[in-house]
């Protein structure tokens, strides 16, 4: 320890390290006078509570006038009756005078009417002179200017410029104008809008509805499809050329009589045949008309009704379709010659700019103006908006464009109030252009077709018959099956209107020669009865196909 001391020593200052004590003067506490500790008393005149005076503390008391209520006196409850008098006069009621009830009689002279004299009757001609409109003069027709003094601007009185109120019935007439304008304008702009249900003029009758529904059902009924018989002198005599036969009207005739006179168990697989105006009056070997002919088969008659295609301006070589001039007179004759339904031809194609909007629209209306105008007549409207094979397009492509197609179809049907329930579509299938490399399965093409058709076709149309589009007779017949067979929803029949691909093995067997008749109706009817079986769903390929059949019937551009 001391070595630690001297050592704080040597490092600090002595001095510095010593405390200084308090003084005893500033540890001394002083004591407080006895004057501060001492309180105060307080005087005995503060501390007294004064008592208040008895009168102050005195309730004075009510009179017993005031307590008292005064009795009414018995003149005042009592009410005076009224006297016997008083009361007969007022209810007794005074009757009229025989006089006031009876009615005088109008004299004859009041009675008679007076004729109006010959006089009164005569219209007085007007004279020339009053007939004559007298010119005005120079100086009427002479604007003369407004003076300096009446060009100023003279400032409205006080009472000038006051508006007048308008009176009450004023008031009330101006109101109505004011809401009869306002309906008017409301209606008006509910009808640019489209707010209002517009409505078929004149409509289709009950019965009407009824003949429409039941021939369209009756031409797809289970397994029936068309037989389209409709090519067009030009067409047909293409056809007559691949097998060295000439174009005549004979020849024409004779192949058609030749489809229409087999076995009468074809109508078990065609429900309907579309005749060209020739063929419609054209007779069978016996001797009756065709129509006649295939009516008593059970089958519906129908006609081909479109004169054919047009240039439309502004597209990149795309049609629309003639034939609605007259198209009603038409139609009204032909329902009258033994017609039930008729068929309208519109085309388009696929392209690098096609189909355009412009074609896909007027095209679809006018599918739409044909389709109404059978109804009007009594025919089942085919609307046929074909999309043409033509080109490289895949699968894909033409899928798109048949939805696109088919969705402007029925819109315009809609706008139209055509009666879906009395209409057949006849659409192409969806399949790829014929120079697309790649080849698809018929399952591939009718799961495509299928799925086009089930977002855009409503399911009031009845059926769906299929163009054969220039595949081949068996290529057709394994499509339309696999679309049958199709595992999604389809709740339309989907069967088939084949021209080619059900003619081509009988044109082919027969030859011009008339000794191949029957071999000729025999290819027919094997044909008729595959596709009939294929819109079942049921058909089985055999393995066996002939050249013909297997034969691809496509035409670059295929008009009929």
């Amino acid at each position: 320890m001391q070595a630690l001391a001297r050592k704080a020593v040597k490092c600090h200052h002595w001095e510095a390290l010593t405390v200084q004590p308090l003084s005893q003067e500033a540890l001394t506490v002083q004591p407080l006078s006895q004057e501060a500790l001492t309180v105060q008393p307080l005087s005995q005149e503060a501390l007294t509570v004064q008592p208040l005076s008895q009168e102050a503390l005195t309730v004075q008391p009510l009179s017993q006038e005031a307590l008292t209520v005064q009795p009414l006196s018995q003149e005042t409850l009592t009410v005076l009756p009224l006297s016997q008098e008083a009361l007969t006069e007022a209810v007794k009621v005074q009757p009229l005078s025989q006089e006031a009830l009876t009615v005088q009689p109008l004299s004859q002279e009041a009675l008679t009417v007076q004729p109006l004299s010959q006089e009164a009757l005569t219209v007085q001609p007007l004279s020339q002179e009053a007939l004559t409109v007298q010119p005005l003069s120079q100086e009427a027709l002479t604007v003369q200017p407004l003076s300096q003094e009446a060009a100023m601007e003279q400032p409205l009185s006080q009472e000038a410029a006051m508006v007048q109120p308008l009176s009450q019935e004023a008031a009330m007439y101006s109101w109505k104008v004011l809401v009869k304008l306002g309906q008017s304008i409301s209606h008006l702009l509910r009808i640019i809008t489209g707010t209002i249900m517009t409505h078929q003029f004149p409509p289709l009758t009950v019965e009407r509805k009824k003949e429409l529904s039941d021939n369209a059902r009756r031409i797809v009924a289970n397994g029936k499809g068309i037989l389209a018989a409709d090519e067009s002198v030009g067409t047909m005599g293409n056809r007559l050329k691949k097998i060295n036969v000439e174009n005549t009207e004979e020849n024409r005739r004779f192949f058609r009589d030749l489809l229409f006179s087999v076995d009468p168990s074809i109508s078990e697989s065609i429900g309907g045949v579309i005749l060209f105006h020739e063929t419609l009056y054209q007779k069978s070997s016996n001797g009756k008309l065709f129509p006649q002919v295939i009516k008593e088969k059970g089958i519906v008659v129908g006609i081909k009704v479109d004169k054919g295609t047009a240039a439309l301006a502004g597209t990149d070589g795309e049609t629309t379709v003639q034939g609605l001039d007259g198209l009603s007179e038409r139609c009204a004759q032909y329902k009258k010659d033994g017609a039930d339904f008729a068929k309208w031809r519109c085309v388009l194609k696929i392209s690098d700019s096609c189909p355009s909007q412009l074609s896909i629209q007027e095209n679809a209306n006018v599918l739409a103006r044909y389709a109404s105008i059978c109804q009007q007549n009594g025919l089942v409207p085919i609307v046929e908006p074909e999309i043409l094979p033509d080109g490289d397009h895949d699968l894909q492509r033409c899928q798109y464009a048949t939805e696109k197609v088919l969705a402007a179809v029925y819109k315009a049907l809609s706008d139209h109030h055509v009666y879906l329930e009395g209409t057949l579509l006849k659409p192409n299938m969806v399949t790829a252009g014929q120079a697309c490399p790649k080849r698809y399965t018929p399952e591939e093409v009718a799961m495509a077709t299928v799925t086009a058709l089930s977002r855009t076709v409503p399911a009031a149309v009845p059926g769906i018959c299929f163009l054969s589009g220039g595949q081949s007779e068996e290529e057709a017949s394994l499509n339309l099956n696999a679309i049958n067979r199709s595992p999604l929803p389809k709740p339309w029949k989907l069967s088939f209107s084949f021209g080619r691909a059900l003619q081509a093995s009988a044109l082919a067997a027969w030859a011009g020669k008339p000794e191949n008749l029957k071999a000729s109706q025999e290819a027919f009817v094997k044909r008729a009865k595959i596709n009939s079986l294929a819109a079942k769903g049921e058909y089985v390929a055999s393995g066996t196909t002939k050249a013909a059949e297997a034969q691809s019937l496509f035409t670059a551009s295929y008009t009929y």
